[in-house]
């Protein structure tokens, strides 16, 4: 919790600083939560007017000395329902689907 809060905090105090884009932004947050937490690997991307940025710090477990990069596949567990619940929620919004319909509408013959 104190990580989220301390990168809250960071991009919020961050965003007034002059003269840098978001990228570096970002890039400066992420090097000092890797400094504090130099165990951890992480990997941060995202598009900034139809840009393609990728930041990578520390290596893909704390045994190897392989750093992370744009191809490491990171473990998500639990965060899939999420991303599930997400995405079907924006689909009902517009109107591509209806929660209360039954899956089977959904699914090609064959599969069911």
């Amino acid at each position: 919790m104190k990580l989220i809060t301390s990168l809250i905090f960071a991009l919020i105090f961050n965003s007034f600083a002059f003269g840098q884009s978001r990228a570096q932004i970002i890039d400066s947050i992420c090097s000092v939560i890797h400094s504090q937490h130099p165990e951890l690997g992480m990997s941060i991307a995202f598009v900034d007017h139809k840009k393609d940025y990728f930041f990578n710090y520390g290596t893909i477990s704390r045994k190897s000395t392989s750093k992370v990069d744009e191809k490491t596949i990171y473990p998500i567990g639990s965060l899939t329902k999420l991303f599930t619940a997400n995405l079907i929620v924006q689909a009902q919004n517009e109107g591509k689907l209806n929660i209360e319909d039954y899956i089977d509408d959904y699914l090609p013959n064959d599969f069911i």
